[in-house]
This record gives structure tokens, sequence and C-alpha cells, in this order.
């Protein structure tokens, strides 16, 4: 039995900001592996997707970061993601059961979805987070004379 399931294709965040490019891929489930989740969910499992009750302990470490934000964690292959606060702080979260967490967009989205590979290239992405707006000049407000005033509010 062939599924189609689309996933955005991206290899890094320079191209992934200016053309978001729609791609297909063809995964196959066996009709004889049937669970609980696959009743929910297309795929199988534990095999295209990870299934993770809690978030489990792993290798990851804001303090490891060049910058805060938001990061999917490799080790549960996305399901799992932290927010580095910016002084440091981490909190772990885990997403639903059949979805993975994207780095392209900070939100946990189906497991066809994400291309959870290329997450690690994507971390830089969080560098856009906390920068402060750049100061752009602005025109020379208009003078408000005496005349401007009287034309705006007449006087009786």
């Amino acid at each position: 039995m062939e599924r189609r399931f689309t996933y955005l294709q991206y290899t890094n965040c320079n191209d992934l900001w200016p053309a978001l490019k729609l791609s297909s891929r063809l995964v196959e489930t066996p009709d004889d592996q049937v669970s609980p989740l696959r009743l929910i969910f297309e795929g199988r499992p534990g095999t295209d997707y990870p299934v993770l009750g809690i978030v489990p302990y792993t290798d990851f470490y804001c303090d490891e970061q060049e910058y805060p934000g938001f990061f999917a964690d490799m080790d549960t292959r996305c399901q799992a993601w932290h927010y580095c606060d910016i002084d440091g702080r981490q909190a772990s979260f885990l997403c639903p059961n059949g979805t993975q967490f994207s780095q392209a967009f900070f939100i946990c989205d189906w497991w066809f979805n994400v291309r959870c590979d290329l997450s690690k290239d994507l971390y830089k992405i969080n560098a856009r987070l906390y920068q402060r707006p750049k100061v752009n000049p602005t025109r020379p407000h208009r003078v408000v004379t005496k005349e401007v005033l009287e034309n705006i509010f007449l006087r009786r």
C-alpha cells in the first residue's frame, strides 16, 4: 500500500526564507502492523516517528548553544525540544505523538512535514530572535507653525 506525504524541503536557513518548495515522498506501511496509533496517525509508531511519553535525558545543554532560543533535540528524533532562555535557563518539552519539532518554524508539526536531520543546520535561525531592531533614520518631522495650526483649527 502506498501513501503519499508532503513535507517542506529545505537545506539551510538561507534557502528556507526566500521560497518554500513543496515536495513529496512515498512511504509504505504494511497492513499487518496495526496499532492504536496507526488508527489515528499515518505511518508506523516508533519507526516513522518517535513515540515518547516523557522527555528523556539527552546530551542537549543550553550552555553549549551559540544563541538562546528553541532547539529540536536530535537524540529524540525531534519529538523533544528545548527552550534556552536568554539567561541560560533550560526548559524541555515534548511534542505530541505523531509530531516532531520543526526547527524551521519553532512548532510541533506532523512527522512527515519535518526534516529532523536538518535541524542542527537550522539552529542558527535563533540568532534572529533576540536582535535589537536596527533604527532607521526617519525623515525630518514637519514643523507645526502658527499658519498650519490656523489652517487646521479654524478660529471663530
